[in-house]
């Protein structure tokens, strides 16, 4: 039987994965209004809506319980887990937001912000529609 998620192992009490089209997400899953572009932002509670994330490309958060997620069509959605730390990062790479450099910033702010070290981030990229 062909299952509409996805599933990716970053480690123990984390839950990456990806949908197909119309599929019924598993719990509550915090998105921003993308736009293409560069800009990351801290989730700190699951009470913030898609309408107070507008413009923003990429979610992070290290609050247990919370989760994140970046939507795709043809663009690259790349999941970013700091094991040692648990924080994670949802990112939305299309190719404007991957010529501004969206993935190395998300691990320059996640760095920043919980102190990850890089070589802890474990990293899924996911479908997108060309090679």
């Amino acid at each position: 039987m062909f299952s509409s998620l996805l599933y990716y192992n970053l480690g123990e009490g984390v839950t990456a994965f990806s949908t197909m089209r119309g599929a019924e997400l598993p719990f509550p899953v915090v998105q921003a209004h993308q736009v293409h572009g560069d800009v990351i932002a801290y989730v700190g509670s699951a009470d913030v809506t898609r309408d107070d994330l507008e413009g923003i490309d990429a979610l992070t958060t290290d609050v247990p319980g919370v989760a994140i997620g970046a939507r795709t069509a043809d663009c690259v959605p790349v999941l970013l887990y700091d094991a040692v730390l648990r924080a994670v990062c949802a990112v939305h790479a299309g190719w404007k937001g991957t010529v501004l450099r969206i993935t190395s910033k998300a691990v320059e702010y996640m760095t920043s912000r919980y102190g990850t070290n890089p070589c802890d981030i474990r990293a899924v990229i996911g479908p997108s529609i060309g090679p």
